[in-house]
């Protein structure tokens, strides 16, 4: 494990009792004596835990938005006598890749072992200042270095020199900025989705050399762009116990359908998907509710047509947006501030906000009062009273669930090695492999042939 510097999330003391405090929410009030001291027990634990750990949490959501990055909160604070590269300009930036593997058309006889082959076949190639390479996770790892996968899955390697950045943060970011759009059009190509896993970014700032001790950030998943993810720490507060209901529910449509499409955004930690799951069912409560702001045709013009022109009906109809800020803000108590704000991210569905970043950087503050407006319209839909579970608030602490580690590591000869060499080498080992009628594992299958990626399989 490489040595990791606190955050200045968790290095005051102040710090660590103001998160002890907020954890300490997630508790059930005291009802006894016994309850009390347990909450005294849970207390004195996520103290000693916030004190005694070197892990960043990237804090994200109402409590964090003064930020101008999700990473900001991950930066890793390296103390300047173990840093070798006072102002890093430069990063090498590694991001792993879960891969479905090709099975050959050929079925197995009995007896015979199913093989796979890898999809990917390792290049390198530059994208204006950034030089990029894909590898199978043998070139880069000993064997048996990364966790053991299912049969027909692989790991792969997607690096990155990203030159011009200072800190580890902008170096991801930059690096996901390349790798998203390149991952989208492989996954569509491929008919199979290529996943983000783990990333590495490494100060390699010139001159470099093997065993120079440079700043390092570990990242569990992928922290930015369309993977950004959420975990609520209290802003959910369901039933301690659960059994089988007498009978079974029988909903209305419109209500099980928004209960429905609830159920769903609990079970995806991707911000993005939450908040679209929610939006659909907000749709669906509005459209129960009596409440409608009409009002007559609107032309591109911005001139009102009251009456039609040829036959003198009025043009008057409901006015979607108006009506669905007005039932967030009447039914749920949302300020007019955060319904508008509500309003303009749901064009995110109708393709009007791209998947950037700084568009997006309101999303993890959002998702939180919309779930609970819909938590509490779903609950009066199907018959539960306001102050039964579940209990969902509309701000509260929120956690990215993938954790960062950061502090600093002697520098690899493979770690500063240029990238086009990486993939000769590594090509230059299949084919004597393939001389030598060497059997080659299924991570290290990119065979001679590799398999054309605009084949259908």
């Amino acid at each position: 494990m490489l040595p990791a510097r606190r955050s200045t999330l968790v290095a005051r003391s102040r710090g660590r009792a103001a998160l002890a405090d907020r954890f300490s929410l997630i508790s059930e009030p005291p009802r006894q004596g016994a309850q009390t001291a347990r909450n005294r027990r849970l207390r004195y634990t996520i103290i000693q835990l916030a004190a005694a750990t070197h892990l960043v949490l990237a804090v994200i959501g109402p409590t964090a938005r003064s930020r101008t990055s999700t990473l900001d909160q991950v930066e890793p604070q390296v103390d300047a006598q173990n840093q070798a590269s006072p102002q890093p300009t430069a990063w090498r930036v590694d991001a792993s890749l879960l891969a479905q593997m090709l099975t050959p058309n050929v079925i197995p006889s009995l007896g015979q072992q199913l093989t796979f082959i890898s999809r990917l076949v390792p290049k390198v190639a530059t994208y204006g200042n950034t030089t990029v390479a894909l590898l199978p996770s043998s070139a880069e790892q000993e064997e048996g270095a990364e966790p053991k996968l299912e049969p027909g899955q692989e790991w792969v390697h997607l690096i990155a020199d990203v030159p011009g950045t200072a800190t580890a943060a902008n170096a991801v970011e930059a690096a996901i900025e390349i790798f998203e759009p390149i991952l989208d059009t492989l996954s569509f190509v491929l008919g199979s989705p290529l996943r983000l896993g783990a990333f590495k970014a490494l100060d390699i700032t010139p001159p470099v050399t093997a065993g120079d001790v440079r700043e390092v950030a570990i990242y569990s998943g992928p922290p930015l762009g369309t993977n950004i993810s959420s975990v609520d720490m209290e802003c959910i507060r369901g039933a301690q116990f659960i059994t089988l209901p007498d009978a079974i529910p029988a909903y209305d449509a419109k209500a099980a359908a928004a209960l429905r499409w609830y159920y769903k955004a609990l079970n995806t930690a991707l911000l993005h998907d939450q908040f679209i799951f929610l939006w659909i069912a907000l749709e669906i409560l509005c459209d129960l509710s009596p409440l409608s702001i009409a009002g007559p045709y609107q032309a591109p013009c911005n001139h009102t047509i009251k009456h039609c022109p040829e036959c003198g009906r009025s043009t008057e109809k409901e006015i979607r947006g108006r009506t669905i800020r007005h039932y967030l803000e009447v039914s749920f108590g949302v300020s007019q501030q955060a319904s508008a704000a509500l309003w303009r991210m749901r064009q995110m569905m109708h393709g009007a906000i791209n998947f950037e970043l700084g568009k997006l950087q309101q999303l993890p503050s959002l998702v939180q009062p919309l779930r609970a407006a819909v938590a509490d319209g779903v609950k009066r839909q199907i018959g539960i009273a306001n102050h039964g579970a579940p209990q969902v608030l509309a701000a509260g602490l929120s956690i990215n669930p993938h954790l960062g580690a950061g502090g600093t590591t002697p520098v690899r000869a493979s770690d500063i090695e240029p990238l086009a060499d990486k993939v000769a080498t590594y090509e230059t080992k299949m084919r004597d492999s393939a001389a030598g009628g060497q059997q080659i594992s299924s991570s290290e299958s990119a065979t001679e042939q590799p398999p054309n990626l605009n084949e259908t399989s």
